[in-house]
């Protein structure tokens, strides 16, 4: 193998990924006192008691966090993990002190009628003061998240219910509140790996317009453009890159940036002109997922990242064939 192919080997070893990392705080917190008990919420507790947690005979606080998801519209949740604490705002030894937390859909308004909002439960805590000061909590949110988001919540919130008695008194420290969420946007285009480059001196780059939706039946178009006019060529996607480094081309100067195994779109011609670098190549994802909806083990469900990249015939050159950059890209649910 030449220098150079092991340097753009290298160059091209680190694979995108579309899928980011997101930390949200609360926006806003709020502690509710129902009293007399009767599963109500009758009025907030002041500041600085907003996250406070009791339950007597008479008197129940829960305390509700909300946080602003509206950033995520569209994304399809990879995972979630809601963490956090409980402290004690006075050391009362009155047993083993537990809790119970959900996540329900919120509004951004802290209401009374949080109290007793319907919530999906995603885990539970305890301590028991007074050897103990505080305990930390951390739960998979992924499903309860991703269930609230797709049915439209903005905002989502978590709502802390004491589940002893007497359990007196506690607080939901906002400051180390944390919603971490690995999400992939819908539709999310992203290049990556480096090209070849013919005898011609074109260098196939590729593009998309639309969003891929296998279900939609049309309107997702990949494209390779910057090719050599008047030459065969194909679009080709693979579903798994993980641990995988672009690899040489045969005799080419190009990588085979998609890990096999493969499936090869229909073959074309880049039409354009003889001897120009305006030939061109596209494929209609959709249409041709709809049509073939068990190609490379279809159908796709939303969330799931493609590859995909074109080879094309060089014929001037002893290398006979070349490849483009490729492209990483997120199935719409």
């Amino acid at each position: 193998m030449h220098l150079r192919a092991l340097t753009l080997a290298a160059l091209c070893a680190a694979l995108p990924t579309t899928a980011l990392a997101q930390t949200f705080a609360p926006a806003v917190r709020a502690s509710i006192k129902d009293s007399p008990r009767d599963g109500l919420g009758d009025a907030f507790n002041a500041a600085p008691f907003e996250g406070l947690l009791r339950q007597t005979a008479s008197t129940e606080d829960r305390a509700i966090q909300e946080f602003n998801l509206s950033s995520l519209a569209g994304a399809t949740i990879q995972s979630a993990t809601l963490s956090g604490q409980v402290a004690v705002n006075n050391a009362f030894d009155n047993g083993q002190r537990t809790f119970a937390f959900s996540l329900y859909a919120g509004n951004g308004v802290a209401e009374l009628s949080d109290f007793q909002i319907s919530a999906v439960a995603v885990g539970t805590g305890q301590y028991a003061p007074p050897s103990q000061s505080s305990f930390n909590y951390s739960f998979d949110v992924t499903s309860a998240l991703s269930t609230l988001l797709s049915s439209g919540a903005s905002f989502v919130g978590l709502k802390v219910d004491c589940t002893s008695e007497p359990n007196f008194p506690n607080i939901l420290d906002a400051g180390n509140s944390r919603l971490i969420v690995v999400a992939s946007s819908c539709g999310n285009v992203v290049s990556y790996c480096t090209p070849g480059t013919t005898a011609l001196g074109c260098v196939g780059a590729m593009s998309a317009t639309g969003a891929p939706d296998a279900s939609a039946g049309s309107g997702f178009v990949i494209r390779a453009s910057n090719l050599d006019g008047q030459r065969q060529g194909l679009i080709f996607y693979g579903v798994d890159n993980s641990s995988f480094s672009p690899l040489p081309w045969g005799f080419s100067s190009s990588f085979l940036c998609v890990k096999p195994p493969t499936q090869r779109l229909p073959i074309g011609s880049s039409g354009g002109t003889a001897g120009a670098c305006d030939g061109e190549l596209s494929a209609d994802f959709n249409s041709f997922m709809a049509a073939n909806p068990a190609a490379l083990g279809g159908p796709f469900q939303g969330g799931e990242q493609i590859y995909a990249q074109a080879w094309f015939r060089d014929p001037p050159s002893s290398k006979s064939t070349s490849l483009s950059d490729a492209l990483s890209f997120v199935v719409c649910p």
